[in-house]
């Protein structure tokens, strides 16, 4: 039997929540379809080492502030997954887990929504599915060839079963860059293929500071004034974060590993990091001779 609501949300993870936060608000009916069968979204699937980019207090859903992980000023995974699950249960959010959906359909002026625990009829379905079980792998000439290991990142958990293998990490997205950090650090031979000249940020550069920004020029737009991209005082700071910083920063990131430094081969044909954003990167390696 179809079940009717008003607004049918597929996704529970970060996005979906938020959806389903300011849908309570408003005392709108709606579900809540998530193909997991935990809360957390693809935050529980992650690899090893990821953290937010951000300080906890500006990683916080609508509603609810995130408490600071002790001893951590960006929050891991873990952190993030708790917080969530914390989140869905406070606000009563509409939830139900292990649903897979396999259609959107028109039906006159409603949406008809297909799934494997039943079928919806809704005025509007908001899409908060993410990228993480539908992992884009650019079609790469030769990479049918290719006699090594191919995997995608949503497939990276660890640099330790790269040790001693020679590596290749295709994307110059926070994913990518991260991963490569990751297996310079551990003593793979790294090499870092990106479409574009990396822009390395200055260390005190993170989340926090780029919200700051946007939000004072949200505030200025607001108040009528000129629209600039930055705030005065970080106007020079914007100069060095900005700036290519490679032969220093390569340095950095390729300590301890198999090669002595990150290479990177920015004008590999290779380069194969997408719109799609971080579920693009294509991690693939070859064992050491």
């Amino acid at each position: 039997m179809t079940q009717r609501t008003d607004v049918v949300v597929i996704g529970g993870g970060q996005a979906g929540l938020a959806a389903g936060y300011h849908l309570r608000r408003l005392g709108i009916d709606h579900v809540i379809l998530d193909a997991w069968t935990a809360p957390g979204g693809a935050w529980q699937h992650t690899w090893n080492s990821l953290c937010l980019f951000s300080p906890a207090q500006h990683s916080s859903l609508p509603g609810r502030l995130m408490p600071v992980q002790e001893g951590e000023l960006y929050p891991d995974a873990a952190h993030v997954v708790a917080y969530l699950a914390d989140y869905e249960k406070r606000y009563e959010l509409p939830v139900q887990r292990g649903v897979w959906v396999d259609a959107v359909r028109r039906d006159g002026t409603h949406r008809q929504v297909d799934s494997d625990a039943g079928d919806w009829r809704a005025r509007a379905v908001i899409g908060a599915t993410g990228t993480w079980t539908r992992p884009f792998i650019p079609a790469v000439p030769g990479r049918r060839e290719f006699a090594g290991r191919q995997l995608h990142m949503v497939q990276y958990r660890s640099p330790s079963e790269f040790a001693g293998q020679r590596v290749i990490v295709v994307g110059g997205g926070n994913s990518g860059a991260q991963i490569a950090a990751d297996l310079a650090h551990a003593g793979a031979g790294l090499t870092w293929v990106t479409r574009r000249r990396p822009r390395y940020l200055a260390d005190d550069i993170d989340g926090r500071a780029l919200f700051d920004a946007a939000t004072a020029r949200r505030r200025a737009l607001d108040e009528g004034r000129a629209d600039w991209r930055c705030p005065p005082e970080a106007a020079a700071k914007r100069q060095v974060a900005l700036c290519h910083q490679s032969d220093a920063r390569s340095g950095v990131l390729g300590r301890g590993s198999g090669t002595g430094a990150v290479r990177l081969a920015v004008k590999s044909a290779w380069a194969c990091s997408t719109a799609s954003g971080y579920a693009s990167r294509l991690v693939c390696s070859v064992r050491a001779r």
